[in-house]
């Protein structure tokens, strides 16, 4: 989880350097593979806060 976090954040910086992150949490689901990944962040020009949650698949894309 902490190498995920590391990445996530890095690429965040790296490609939208117009918000700022203040946290992201990872949780793990019951399911196999499954890991919800919530990030909350702050867009500076306007003060805006938001969160976004995308549940992310391990097996997602892949052809069966």
């Amino acid at each position: 989880k902490a190498l995920m976090r590391t990445l996530l954040t890095e690429g965040i910086t790296r490609y939208e350097p117009r918000i700022k992150v203040n946290e992201i949490s990872l949780e793990t689901e019951d399911l196999e593979g499954v890991v919800r990944i919530r990030v909350d962040y702050t867009i500076p020009g306007t003060n805006n806060r938001a969160n976004f949650v995308y549940p992310f698949y391990l097996n997602e894309g892949i052809n069966p």
